[in-house]
């Protein structure tokens, strides 16, 4: 959830009223992540952690949000004689021995093992360590990139999709859809729920211009005519006149249109594929809430795309905390 900070915020901690201070308020940020001016840091001596030889350094300083003194021992890879991953003579932080005291709040000692350091990170590592978990929605989200909107006018998508309600099957399909024309095809193929073994396969057409939708059914040879009306999934009311139709845009297409998305960075969709994510949530009576996430390709090989591509979606549904429904689509 988003929150204010003034001038009672701790932001030097991982948890109010807690005495864990964020590794970057020990490598001399205040609690605004500025250079901390209290800060300092003096060579100490030699050593070997992990059977690593060190160089030990010391620090004592004052954090002043949690009106704390702290008193740190920074365990660093000696440069000149340990061989690293990182450039000539650049060393590799291992360790740091925190011992803290707050008035008030007594004293904390505790230690963090370093299991990563990147001493110059690139923008795309500095965007990530800003970014929410995956799947994760926080309340009052400012976004800082819209939704896709240069979606083309035609559209062909093949896309498979889990359902764990629908015996945890696997639904095909392969979509058509022409905004100028203003006509879509869809077809899905999926699994007898009866248990049968042969695959169900359907059809379904929506002619916009005359105001009719198709249905047949391959395995029976069955084919139904039916008005487009409202609950036709691509329908939208036109405007000034709801009870007149029309194919949606694009964007209603992509279920983009109906709910306010936060965009929650990039994250790794498929193997050498990085995704822009947005994320949705819709809150509904009786404690039910609609969550979906987006996620559409911009780099591919760490190429960037001339244009975003839809990659996967998903769908869920909560009731009183408890997860209802969930469907997983991926292009």
């Amino acid at each position: 959830m988003r929150q204010l900070i003034n001038s009672d915020t701790q932001t030097s901690v991982i948890e109010r009223d807690t005495l864990y201070l964020k590794p970057s308020v020990i490598l001399g940020f205040d609690p605004r992540n500025q250079v901390n001016p209290d800060w300092g840091i003096r060579y100490e001596s030699d050593g070997s952690l992990r059977d690593i030889p060190t160089n030990i350094f010391k620090s004592c300083f004052y954090v002043r949000d949690i009106n704390a003194t702290v008193k740190v021992t920074y365990h660093v890879a000696n440069a000149t004689n340990f061989i690293t991953y990182s450039p000539l003579n650049e060393s590799l932080i291992l360790q740091f021995d925190v011992n803290m005291t707050a008035i008030p709040g007594g004293e904390r000692v505790y230690t963090y093992n370093v299991f990563r350091y990147i001493p110059n990170p690139s923008r795309r590592e500095e965007r990530q360590a800003l970014e929410t978990p995956s799947g994760v929605y926080c309340l009052n989200r400012t976004s800082e990139k819209p939704v896709p909107a240069n979606i083309p006018d035609r559209i062909s998508t093949n896309a498979e999709a889990y359902l764990p309600a629908f015996n945890k099957s696997v639904f095909s399909s392969h979509n058509l859809y022409d905004t100028e024309w203003q006509f879509s095809r869809f077809e899905a193929w999926y699994p007898d729920r009866s248990g049968g073994f042969e695959w169900i396969h359907r059809t379904e057409m929506n002619d916009f211009g005359v105001g009719l939708s198709y249905h047949y059914n391959h395995y029976n040879r069955q084919c139904r005519v039916n008005d487009i009306n409202v609950n036709t999934s691509l329908a939208t009311p036109t405007d000034g006149d709801p009870t007149l139709l029309q194919m949606g845009d694009p964007q209603h297409l992509f279920l983009l249109d109906d709910i306010t998305y936060q965009y929650t960075g990039e994250k790794r969709c498929r193997d050498r594929v990085w995704c822009d994510v947005w994320i949705g949530e819709n809150r509904y009576p009786n404690n039910t809430v609609e969550h979906r996430e987006w996620y559409w390709a911009i780099r591919v090989n760490n190429n960037p795309l001339a244009q975003s591509l839809p990659m996967k979606f998903i769908a869920k549904r909560y009731i009183s905390g408890n997860l209802n429904f969930t469907f997983e689509t991926s292009k």
